[in-house]
């Protein structure tokens, strides 16, 4: 396939580099007109309803007493309708598309795009400008004009001396962004960004660059050389200076953004979280997602058709990596969601459509997706698991279901390629495959740490108070809770021996700040699962966990040394409250609990119980069976959804299930209930 070639340089029958501008355009000084043919796209529109907008249309004048305007010409509504860009060539797929068609309605899809404007300009359906642009038929043009009130102050347009390095250490930089980063999250364009350092350190530079430029690259500079040091002889983080100069450039550009700007917040926000900085990564993050809002990014906006197909995927990619920059600083805080999925219809990330050069410009989609649809998850989990429950509802098991079922579908649907394969070593073929499966150990263990809590304060509760046969403390609890508690602890084993591997591989980030966390919220999982049922494998897993951030805490790693001070102080307070606990067996007891330190190994799924199935057991408890030690260990690698009560449980729909069968409230759980942490903040 041939590459396109900009209008500007067609005219002049010139050779077109390609890239927006182009190098001639961008020579020439004439940004504004590199500009790309778009190809027609074929429009499938209902014709009723093309009809039934003509009739609205009618009406609207009538009550608006506008009785001179023509009705809108049907080429005229069908701008406002979604287009399929999709041709088909085969007639009955052409009628099966046309009769699956979905159409908007033209109030609630009203956008306004002055394709004379330097952006798109994005009004939601609620706001009375997008109304009167519905009414608005002919004479005049609406203002695009608005007069704002502008000054350096407001932008903190500083002006500042900056010093680039040299550019062979750049460009190393730049391609260690693109390599550790850049196939989790779309941060920037590949071959653009590389081309613009190109001719910024080139010899024929002729005009200074854009401060927003060089705010975005010392950012990337930071995060280059945040990844590619292993340790650092001086108290101070890695890029820390070239970040301290991004942020001196740093403007405030909120009432006019672009995508440059959002791929410049995002890139600070990642690098906050290195230097500790939670609040500031969550803001960033904030701000982030408010102003790609304001641009549109959530929605499926049809672009004007001048508009290259490569800047359409680059708005998209951006919004999806805003997205999960919202849901996993949310996460990590405990924080709520910013935006909810019912407020967002962009498509997903797709090179389809891009030629082989504009595909230069991005990583392949599918990495992407899975890290979207994972995010998509967690903002689930937040806003349902831990959300404000009422009192002495029995709700919170039901969102749990809803969570792991989602959870299930993700891991049966993952490609190949980004599947763990544990009949080699190691078992994941990237960094970023592994830090795939970390992200969704991670959402198993935060969907049943509260069932895990639950469990853990009933057994504590039991082994420290004596109490009759008959006491309340006594009672047996749901086979099916303690098989939801039982995966909690499987997905922490899971992440465990995942973060070991990735240890001896040397493919730790050593001042990164996931891994810490991951370390961080693995080890509490087991720490608790080692107090139910002291085991070696629990023991040494913790042990080798507290090493690993230790290790990263000498190196530099600031959330590191924060989160193993944590560690350490939770493990001595547990350890010596819990020391005399009655509940350390080496065998089956009450409760389901084994010798391997897991719950369910011992008990039949014949035992859960369900509506209407007289033959199911009443009490919640069977006879155990004699398994071997070997066998009790090996069942601990199984995955999370092995389980024989969560294969039970996610097979059939919550509805089928007896809020009995779990014997759990909101008020028990108490996931909602308000947590202050004490944090006094110190200079390294």
């Amino acid at each position: 396939m041939a590459s396109p070639t900009c209008q500007r340089c067609h005219a002049q029958k010139i050779k077109c580099t390609g890239g927006t501008p182009c190098r001639a355009c961008d020579r020439s000084n004439d940004i504004a007109a590199c500009l790309y043919p778009v190809r027609e796209r074929k429009i499938s529109v209902l014709e009723s309803y093309i009809k039934q907008l003509q009739d609205e249309n009618e009406e609207l004048k009538r009550k608006t007493s506008l009785p001179s305007q023509a009705s809108p010409s049907a080429s005229q509504v069908s701008d406002q309708i979604v287009v399929n860009t999709e041709a088909h060539e085969e007639k009955e797929e052409e009628e099966e598309e046309i009769s699956t068609a979905e159409v908007v309605h033209p109030v609630i899809e009203q956008r306004i795009c002055d394709p004379a404007a330097p952006r798109p300009v994005y009004v939601g359906a609620a706001a009375f400008t997008a109304f009167a642009n519905i009414l608005w038929h002919d004479g005049p043009t609406p203002p695009r004009n608005v007069k704002v009130f502008k000054h350096p102050t407001l932008q903190r347009a500083i002006k500042t001396d900056y010093k680039l390095p040299n550019y062979t250490y750049a460009n190393l930089l730049v391609q260690v962004v693109l390599r550790f980063i850049g196939s989790d999250y779309h941060l920037l364009k590949k071959k653009s960004f590389s081309q613009r350092v190109d001719r910024l350190y080139g010899p024929a530079t002729e005009q200074t660059p854009d401060t927003m430029f060089l705010c975005r690259l010392f950012a990337v500079f930071a995060l280059g050389e945040l990844y590619l040091k292993k340790s650092t002889s001086q108290r101070e983080v890695p890029g820390a200076k070239f970040f301290l100069q991004s942020v001196s450039l740093f403007e405030e550009l909120y009432e006019e953004p672009n995508i440059e700007y959002i791929e410049t917040l995002l890139l600070m926000c990642f690098y906050s979280h290195a230097l500790n900085r939670q609040n500031t990564a969550y803001t960033y993050a904030g701000i982030a997602l408010r102003l790609s809002v304001t641009m549109g990014l959530h929605r499926n906006i049809t672009y004007d058709p001048k508009t290259p197909p490569v800047e359409i995927e680059n708005r998209r990619r951006v919004w999806w990596t805003v997205y999960t920059f919202d849901r996993l600083c949310s996460a990590k805080l405990g924080h709520p969601v910013m935006i909810k999925d019912e407020d967002i219809d962009a498509p997903f990330p797709s090179s389809d459509g891009l030629s082989a050069e504009e595909q230069e410009e991005f990583v392949d989609a599918g990495q992407l997706i899975a890290n979207i649809r994972l995010a998509r998850i967690t903002g689930l989990l937040l806003d349902h698991t831990y959300k404000i429950h009422s009192p002495h509802e029995k709700t919170f098991v039901s969102n749990v279901h809803r969570i792991l079922t989602s959870l299930k579908e993700w891991d049966a649907t993952l490609p190949p390629e980004l599947a763990l394969d544990h009949s080699r070593t190691p078992s994941y073929s990237t960094r970023a495959v592994a830090s795939l499966r970390l992200h969704f150990n991670q959402c198993v263990v935060l969907t049943t740490r509260p069932i895990l809590l639950f469990l853990f304060k009933y057994y504590m509760r039991q082994s420290q108070t004596p109490s009759s046969p008959s006491s309340e403390s006594t009672k047996v609890l749901p086979p099916m809770t303690i098989a939801l508690g039982e995966a909690c602890i499987y997905a922490a084993r899971a992440s465990n021996r995942l973060l070991k591997q990735l240890w001896v591989d040397g493919a730790i980030a050593t001042f990164g700040y996931f891994d810490a966390h991951f370390i961080f919220s693995s080890t509490i999982i087991l720490i608790l699962s080692n107090i139910l049922n002291p085991n070696d494998g629990d023991r040494n897993s913790v042990d080798l966990a507290c090493t690993l951030l230790q290790s990263m805490a000498d190196d530099g790693n600031l959330p590191a040394a924060e989160l193993r001070d944590r560690l350490a102080t939770l493990k001595e307070d547990l350890e010596s409250k819990y020391a005399t606990s009655s509940c350390q067996v080496t065998g089956p007891k009450q409760g389901y609990m084994t010798a391997a330190g897991t719950f369910a190994a011992h008990v039949a799924p014949t035992s859960s119980r369900r509506k209407g199935d007289p033959n199911r057991s009443q009490t919640g408890q069977t006879p155990s069976t004699t398994t071997s030690p070997a066998a009790e260990v090996s069942s601990v690698g199984r995955a999370p959804f092995d389980d024989p009560f969560i294969q039970d449980f996610l097979g059939q729909p919550y509805s089928e299930w007896s809020p009995s069968a779990f014997d759990i409230t909101n008020d028990e759980i108490g996931v909602s209930s308000l947590a202050w942490d004490i944090r006094t903040t110190n200079d390294i």
